[in-house]
């Protein structure tokens, strides 16, 4: 019994602390008043609460004129759970298989990601990044038309050379399926060891789609980093 309340205590303060961030981003943005800080409309149905919580926070990712990066890993890691599992919020209403990923969930992410930048566009960050190489390597079955795979490379090339200190188009232009990724990743670009040995020890960590492995390359040729292939899954991203 004692296990079971703090159990429940625990899942109530990490719904409490997600309410509380949004309507803190929301507030600062000018969107709510501090007065008016409860998103979520309680409801006795465990997952419909879910289900309206978690819509509550994209939506508030989606009206936020300033930039909102932890809400937005928040919401992905969300899409990361639907995805490993089949089940929850992110899933609900269709059939969605275990370690599959569907044409909603990549529309799903590029909401979340086009939002979360704010008004201004503001370039993807590293632990946004992080989740989206977990998206990838849980997603062993894909069926959204190749949409995720371009969202993804396009992420990571953004935060990639945002944290270089090159200027990076706003994230509502870098990531929509109409901008090529070379129109704003091309060149000669310095790109630091740090930044390199990141990407490659997320690439390798982990199985990766061998559509992964030559879309991480395509953009690293794009900025002038020499690519070789080591095996089907081992990219060798730094020669």
């Amino acid at each position: 019994m004692v296990h079971s309340q703090s159990v429940k205590t625990s899942r109530d303060g990490v719904k409490g602390a997600r309410e509380r961030a949004m309507a803190t981003h929301l507030a600062q943005a000018g969107e709510l008043s501090p007065l008016s800080t409860r998103l979520v409309v309680p409801a006795r149905d465990v997952p419909a609460r879910q289900d309206r919580s978690f819509h509550n926070l994209v939506a508030a990712i989606e009206r936020s004129n300033i930039a909102v990066a932890d809400l937005s890993v928040t919401a992905l890691q969300d899409v990361l759970k639907g995805v490993i599992t089949g089940e929850g919020p992110t899933t609900a209403g269709r059939v969605h298989f275990s370690r599959a990923l569907d044409g909603a969930d990549a529309v799903l992410c590029a909401r979340i990601l086009e939002g979360a930048g704010g008004a201004a566009g503001l370039p993807v960050t590293r632990p946004e990044a992080d989740v989206l190489f977990d998206i990838d390597a849980a997603a062993a079955e894909r069926s959204d038309n190749g949409r995720f795979g371009d969202l993804f490379v396009k992420s990571i090339a953004h935060c990639a050379l945002a944290q270089a200190g090159h200027k990076v188009p706003p994230r509502q232009v870098a990531l929509a399926p109409e901008t090529q990724l070379s129109s704003w990743a091309n060149g000669s670009t310095d790109v630091n060891s740090e930044i390199l040995a990141w990407i490659a020890s997320r690439v390798r960590n982990k199985k990766r789609l061998k559509s992964t492995l030559m879309g991480i390359s395509g953009f690293l040729a794009c900025v002038g980093v020499s690519v070789t292939f080591a095996a089907p899954t081992v990219v060798d991203l730094i020669s």
